[in-house]
Protein backbone atom coordinates (compact mmCIF):
# COMPACT_ATOMS: atom_id res chain seq x y z
CA UNK A 1 0.00 0.00 0.00
CA UNK A 2 1.11 3.32 -0.79
CA UNK A 3 2.19 5.86 2.40
CA UNK A 4 0.63 9.01 1.17
CA UNK A 5 -3.30 9.76 1.77
CA UNK A 6 -5.87 9.02 4.40
CA UNK A 7 -6.31 5.69 5.85
CA UNK A 8 -9.76 5.09 6.52
CA UNK A 9 -10.34 2.64 9.57
CA UNK A 10 -13.26 0.24 8.87
CA UNK A 11 -15.33 -1.92 11.28
CA UNK A 12 -17.19 -5.18 10.69
CA UNK A 13 -19.82 -6.77 12.16
CA UNK A 14 -19.50 -10.37 13.96
CA UNK A 15 -22.43 -12.63 15.61
CA UNK A 16 -20.49 -12.16 18.90
CA UNK A 17 -20.31 -8.10 19.77
CA UNK A 18 -23.60 -6.19 20.65
CA UNK A 19 -24.08 -2.44 19.96
CA UNK A 20 -23.25 -1.42 23.91
CA UNK A 21 -20.14 -3.73 23.41
CA UNK A 22 -19.17 -1.92 19.89
CA UNK A 23 -20.09 1.39 21.04
CA UNK A 24 -18.18 0.79 24.15
CA UNK A 25 -14.57 -0.46 22.51
CA UNK A 26 -15.22 2.89 20.00
CA UNK A 27 -15.98 5.10 22.86
CA UNK A 28 -13.02 4.12 24.67
CA UNK A 29 -10.23 3.99 21.56
CA UNK A 30 -11.68 7.00 19.85
CA UNK A 31 -12.94 9.16 22.85
CA UNK A 32 -16.31 9.93 20.83
CA UNK A 33 -19.43 10.95 22.48
CA UNK A 34 -21.77 8.11 23.48
CA UNK A 35 -24.33 8.76 21.05
CA UNK A 36 -22.22 8.81 17.72
CA UNK A 37 -21.03 5.26 18.88
CA UNK A 38 -24.28 3.88 19.44
CA UNK A 39 -24.97 5.28 15.73
CA UNK A 40 -22.03 3.52 14.36
CA UNK A 41 -22.78 0.35 16.25
CA UNK A 42 -25.81 0.36 14.98
CA UNK A 43 -24.99 1.36 11.08
CA UNK A 44 -22.26 -1.65 11.73
CA UNK A 45 -25.39 -3.94 12.39
CA UNK A 46 -27.22 -2.87 9.68
CA UNK A 47 -24.44 -2.87 7.00
CA UNK A 48 -22.13 -4.85 8.40
CA UNK A 49 -19.27 -2.41 7.73
CA UNK A 50 -19.11 0.89 9.14
CA UNK A 51 -16.13 3.62 8.24
CA UNK A 52 -15.15 4.80 11.55
CA UNK A 53 -13.22 7.54 10.67
CA UNK A 54 -10.11 8.66 8.38
CA UNK A 55 -6.73 9.50 9.75
CA UNK A 56 -4.08 11.10 7.49
CA UNK A 57 -1.32 9.32 9.37
CA UNK A 58 -1.03 5.50 8.15
CA UNK A 59 1.06 4.50 11.54
CA UNK A 60 -1.90 6.39 13.91
CA UNK A 61 -4.48 4.62 11.74
CA UNK A 62 -2.68 1.16 12.26
CA UNK A 63 -2.66 2.11 15.85
CA UNK A 64 -6.32 2.48 15.84
CA UNK A 65 -7.21 -0.58 13.96
CA UNK A 66 -4.95 -2.27 16.42
CA UNK A 67 -6.73 -1.25 19.86
CA UNK A 68 -10.04 -2.10 18.23
CA UNK A 69 -8.99 -5.65 17.71
CA UNK A 70 -7.55 -5.84 21.53
CA UNK A 71 -11.38 -5.27 22.40
CA UNK A 72 -11.86 -8.38 20.07
CA UNK A 73 -13.36 -6.17 17.37
CA UNK A 74 -12.62 -6.83 13.44
CA UNK A 75 -11.12 -3.68 12.33
CA UNK A 76 -9.04 -2.88 8.94
CA UNK A 77 -7.22 0.03 7.62
CA UNK A 78 -7.69 1.21 3.22
CA UNK A 79 -6.29 3.98 1.81
CA UNK A 80 -9.25 6.76 1.74
CA UNK A 81 -10.89 7.85 -1.33
CA UNK A 82 -9.21 11.24 -2.15
CA UNK A 83 -12.04 13.66 -2.55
Amino acid sequence: MRSKGSWAVLLHADDVHTDTAVAYAVREVCALPAERCLDLARELGESRTAELTTIPDRRHAEEVVRRLQIFGLRATLRQAADV
